[in-house]
């Protein structure tokens, strides 16, 4: 007598655990999605819309790596109000020495000083009438997470940036 299969192959499976295991794969292709759309927004570093962050007073414009690389270079860009002003001074507090390592500065400051606070740069910038721009390119020295630095235009309040510095 011959055993008459009734369909399909005759195989040991286990159907509870694989659902569990089909479920399992599809929350890790979601977690993978969910990490390639934040790094093209920005949130891993290096370009993206949400890469960048800016803080503004009284005293002018400071955009900043939201998220930076442990080891990359950056820039952070401080833009001055147009004013009559011919000089200007930037004053980066210690944590942000910390933080990061100033590579270039363009224009070159005219001269640079140890203050309280941290360093104080002065800018002489000449009869420009139109909003003036500062470039500093940074390194990261070390991995930080939302470290609060700050950074005084002139005499107005300081700025509170908090980048996050990713390994």
């Amino acid at each position: 007598m011959s055993s008459a299969r009734t369909q399909g192959l005759d195989l040991d499976d286990d159907r509870p655990f694989q659902e569990r295991y089909w479920r399992w794969q599809r929350g890790a292709w979601a977690v993978f999605a969910l990490i390639v759309i934040a790094a093209l927004a920005g949130l891993t570093g290096s370009g993206g819309p949400l890469s960048r962050a800016s803080a503004s007073g009284p005293g002018g414009e400071v955009e900043y790596p939201r998220v930076a690389r442990w080891d990359a270079s950056d820039d952070i860009r401080i833009t001055l109000p147009a004013s009559g002003a011919r000089t200007a001074h930037v004053e980066i507090d210690r944590a942000f020495s910390d933080v990061f390592e100033v590579e270039v500065i363009q224009p070159v400051p005219a001269a640079s000083a140890a203050t309280a606070m941290g360093l104080r740069y002065r800018f002489d910038l000449g009869a420009a009438n139109g909003p003036r721009r500062i470039v500093m390119h940074v390194r990261p020295l070390r991995p930080a997470m939302a470290t609060p630095l700050r950074v005084r235009i002139d005499e107005a309040p300081p700025l509170r940036l908090t980048p996050i510095v990713l390994p």
